[in-house]
């Protein structure tokens, strides 16, 4: 999903993941939106290449969840 996707999306996430290599000023500027609507984020160890591989994209930076079930399986809740 792309930055402007998850930026007109971000109010129904329920999970903001990040790759390791995300910009860091893109990746501040999403953190502020996720704590003012209450959403956890994490970033992974993964590259943006890696996370795109994984999710058979081209390279992907941030990628929003909207689905609690699969919240519960990133965070083990």
């Amino acid at each position: 999903m792309g930055n402007t996707r998850v930026k007109r999306r971000i109010r129904k996430g329920k999970l903001l993941i990040f790759a390791s290599d995300f910009s860091s000023r893109e990746r501040e500027k999403f953190i502020r939106m996720a704590r003012r609507l209450g959403i956890p984020y994490i970033v992974l160890e993964l590259t943006m290449d890696d996370l795109g591989r994984v999710l058979s994209r081209r390279p992907v930076g941030v990628l929003l969840i909207t689905d609690e079930n699969m919240v519960r399986g990133f965070l083990g809740n």
